[in-house]
């Protein structure tokens, strides 16, 4: 529920949640995978470090996955760096999910497009 809060806006730019996974014997670790025509974005927390990270729909593959902090630095040719998450993940995670929620909201249209050009 936590995730639909922050990444609702997805479902009006086109995508679908298509899986999600909890792990509670492995340090309650868990993924929640959203699908469109043109990727795919995978928002794991993994011992409370949220990452977000993005790949082209066609070629799921481990290999292909892209952070969003380096999505956002290869759309913006270099000029856009963003830094990773600093404090406590425990105690920050509805920090993490803001701060992804509105990086990936700024970006998303851009996002599309790239990907739509790469499959």
């Amino acid at each position: 529920r936590k995730i639909e809060n922050y990444f609702g806006f997805l479902h009006e730019n086109s995508f679908i949640r298509s899986n999600a996974e909890y792990s509670p014997q492995i340090s309650g670790n868990w993924v929640v995978e959203y699908k469109s025509e043109e990727c795919l974005i995978y928002i794991t927390s993994d011992r409370n470090e949220i990452v977000l990270e993005i790949a082209p729909t066609k070629r799921p593959n481990n290999n292909n996955r892209v952070s969003l902090e380096k999505e956002i630095y290869i759309l913006s040719n270099g000029k856009v760096v963003i830094e990773r998450f600093k404090g406590n993940f425990a105690w920050g995670e509805n920090k993490q999910l803001e701060r992804l929620s509105k990086l990936l909201k700024e970006y998303i249209n851009q996002i599309k497009e790239h990907y739509k050009n790469l499959n």
